[in-house]
């Protein structure tokens, strides 16, 4: 896709954005271990070296060879180089990860890379370093080659944070691994708080994983819901059952010789216990069904949103629990039996768990960044797609009245759980972004691929009481811009 020079290019806005967190990574795989300030080229410890003479450190690569010097770069020869050497021309590093090192780079704002041998490493660059590729390895002059970055491990090839002050990432091929686990996504180059020109870059995304479907947890309760019976002249407990999430039913106590029994009860009171028994044997009253079945889990607001820890797909909502039965009424006694207890009601059902959002393939992300791509070309791959809602749980039958001359009321049913909420599909997008702005020139290529499908509403939670709801479907968008603005 084609555009004016350097005209703002048209975007395609979405809804909302949730949270997400963000972790921490080693400081040591990532160059970031100076202390206040991590700028490899500042004064914490590393004077900040300026460009040698005839250097522009913004003009295009292919007509600086003044900016090609020892002592404003380091040099990567990733097939004859030795990562115990000084980084110089003559006696180039081997590695990426040893040209990232802050202490390597000594205030060194800029990595050339030579030659044609495949790069199997993710990289994370420095605050306000710029990668270079495209040079022989001899004479290290402009060849103009890309320099292949493939790594063999799932996750983000290249990663640009913090670069307050412009740089470059120019002649390089990003190739990402498709998305590995549950929902995985694939991202080739992922910009954020940075200010950057991108000068010929391939950066290819590799296809995002699919979700599954979560199970249901359960909410049943470990105790027997059968009421209690009695022998004769003694009158049987009342009983108490709490379900393992939510909820809990109480069945009366029964009346002793001539007395009356206790009525049955439940926790939240949303219905009403079985009645008691009156005294001359008077059986106790079923508890009434659960009143509600669990609403179904809401879809996720937006596709997902990108935050300093990388994509994060929209996850469905969760179902919610069903209303728990509630407890008989314990039996009346009379002149020759005590009444008998009321059982138990049955547990609601657990709501089923919202689906987990499908992977996304992008090629470049950008988070609250200022980029200029000239050239080069960006191309996402199949999208995955969201997972189904869970399954609401069934509500569970009451108990049985327990064995008495005078019996006490039977517990009634709990009600279903909701089902969950489908997951958003996943989105495929060449260039993704949230804030900041992006221009591109006439030479770029931009290509989205296929995004995935939304994840189904979740089957909602039956049993022989009242039925939980269904969820809803998930958010999807199967055709996306070539670039994709979420706010």
């Amino acid at each position: 896709m084609k555009r004016g020079r350097w005209a703002l290019l048209a975007l395609w806005l979405l809804s909302s954005v949730g949270a997400a967190s963000c972790g921490d990574s080693d400081c040591a795989a990532t160059a970031t271990c100076v202390a206040a300030n991590d700028d490899a080229g500042m004064t914490d410890g590393y004077p900040e070296v300026p460009p040698p003479p005839g250097c522009d450190p913004g003009a295009d690569s292919n007509g600086s060879a003044a900016c090609v010097d020892d002592s404003y770069a380091l040099f990567v020869d990733p097939k004859n180089g030795n990562d115990t050497n000084a980084g110089t021309k003559a006696a180039p590093l081997r590695t990426l990860a040893a040209a990232t090192s802050v202490d390597k780079l000594a205030g060194r704002p800029r990595i050339y890379v030579c030659g044609t041998a495949a790069i199997a490493e993710t990289v994370r660059l420095p605050p306000n370093v710029s990668l270079v590729g495209g040079f022989d390895c001899q004479a290290w002059q402009y060849s103009g080659v890309l320099v292949r970055i493939a790594p063999t491990e799932p996750g983000i090839v290249l990663h640009v944070d913090g670069s307050t002050k412009e740089i470059v990432v120019s002649d390089v091929e990003l190739i990402a691994r498709d998305g590995e686990g549950d929902g995985a996504s694939s991202v080739a180059l992922f910009i954020n708080g940075s200010k950057a020109t991108l000068r010929r870059v391939t950066a290819q995304a590799g296809a995002g994983a699919s979700a599954s479907q979560p199970p249901t947890p359960s909410n049943r309760s470990s105790s027997s819901l059968d009421g209690n019976g009695t022998t004769n002249d003694v009158a049987a407990d009342g009983k108490t059952c709490s379900c393992s999430k939510q909820g809990a039913s109480i069945g009366g106590k029964g009346g002793g010789l001539g007395a009356a029994g206790a009525p049955g009860g439940v926790d939240p009171p949303t219905q009403g216990g079985g009645t008691a028994g009156a005294a001359g044997c008077t059986d106790g009253g079923r508890g009434a069904n659960g009143a509600k079945g669990g609403a179904g889990g809401k879809r996720a607001a937006a596709l997902g949103v990108l935050t300093a820890a990388g994509w994060k797909p929209g996850r469905g909502g969760d179902g919610t629990f069903g209303d728990p039965g509630a407890g008989g009424g314990g039996a009346g006694g009379n002149a020759a039996f005590a009444g008998g207890g009321g059982a138990c009601g049955g547990c609601g059902g657990h709501g089923g768990t919202g689906g987990e959002g499908g992977g996304a393939s992008i090629a470049l992300a950008l988070l609250m960044s200022d980029v200029k791509v000239v050239g080069g070309r960006y191309s996402a791959a199949q999208a995955g797609a969201g997972a189904w809602g869970g399954q609401g749980e069934s509500g569970a039958s009451g108990g049985a009245r327990g064995s008495s001359a005078c019996f006490g009321g039977a517990g009634g049913h709990g009600a279903g759980g909701g089902g969950g909420a489908g997951g958003a599909g996943g989105v495929s997008t060449a260039v993704l972004r949230t804030g900041g702005t992006f221009l591109q020139d006439d030479a770029a290529v931009l290509a989205s691929g296929k995004g995935g499908a939304h994840g189904p509403a979740g089957i909602p939670g039956g049993g022989a009481g009242v039925p939980g709801e269904a969820g809803e479907d998930g958010l999807e968008l199967l055709d996306a811009a070539p670039v994709l603005e979420i706010p």
